[in-house]
């Protein structure tokens, strides 16, 4: 059996509905007009002028894509020949190999005292992951 109290919520919750969906049918001529969008599309959420961008990263979330086993080492090699020949780093740098075990995401570098250092979510330091150049930290010089 239903109470006055549960009968005057329904009542509500109905007005409220009925008016959330009139907001909805009676939208300006305007919105009316605009382009669909497709749910399956990638918008941005802000401009951004690419022509100010030197350099770009990658963030592999998988969010919007799955990535192959080969990617993070085609980008690798890709990032270091487009280095070499466009920014005129050493010619060396090329003989340097992709390292699948060395950190690759959510780094910082200490630039008074050159060292690599991993972040967790919350920008803590992780101790596991403090590197000077390829050479892991003890806890010590962390």
């Amino acid at each position: 059996m239903t109470t006055l109290c549960q009968m005057k919520i329904l009542k509500k919750i109905r007005w409220e509905f009925n008016a959330a969906k009139q907001s909805f049918l009676n939208i300006p001529d305007a919105l009316r007009e605009m382009p669909k969008m497709s749910p399956q599309g990638i918008y941005v959420n802000r401009n951004i002028r690419l022509d100010h961008i030197q350099v770009y990263g990658f963030d592999y979330d998988y969010t919007l894509a799955h990535y192959s086993a080969n990617l993070q080492s085609l980008i690798y090699d890709l990032a270091k020949e487009y280095m070499v020949n466009e920014f005129k780093y050493p010619e060396v740098c090329m003989k340097v190999k992709y390292d699948p075990e060395f950190p690759i995401r959510g780094l910082y570098y200490d630039k008074q005292r050159g060292c690599l250092l991993k972040l967790d979510f919350f920008g803590s330091i992780e101790l596991d992951g403090c590197f000077y150049g390829r050479r892991k930290l003890s806890l010590e010089e962390v």
